[in-house]
């Protein structure tokens, strides 16, 4: 039998990176891998009181905004996109398809 390759071309998934305050963000983690890359949640004091998902570049906005939907309904809470506001200083930094999930506290 003769051997046969194929090219295959790894299948493109946003990233979403989730900074919470307090909780378990294991849930929001699990229900968002489904279609996203979830790195280890970061826990930061500085997300306290936050409720929103960030993105850097317009392209990231439908992104966003699916991230919210999810978030929202996980969490019970509006969570809005925002843009990262930086005078172009985002898009230097910033990977396209990545976006950021800003949450208090991830437990419903």
């Amino acid at each position: 039998a003769g051997q046969y390759w194929l090219l295959v071309r790894p299948e493109y998934r946003p990233t979403v990176y989730i900074q919470y305050a307090e909780g378990d963000p294991t849930a929001l983690r699990t229900a968002l891998s489904r279609d996203y890359n979830v790195p280890a949640a970061q826990r930061l004091d500085i997300a306290r009181g936050l409720h929103e998902v960030r993105y850097c570049r317009k392209a990231d906005q439908a992104v966003a905004t699916q991230v919210a939907s999810v978030l929202s309904t996980l969490t019970r809470r509006t969570l809005p996109a925002v843009p990262i506001a930086g005078g172009g200083a985002c898009e230097r930094v910033s990977r396209p398809g990545v976006v950021e999930a800003w949450i208090g506290d991830p437990t419903p």
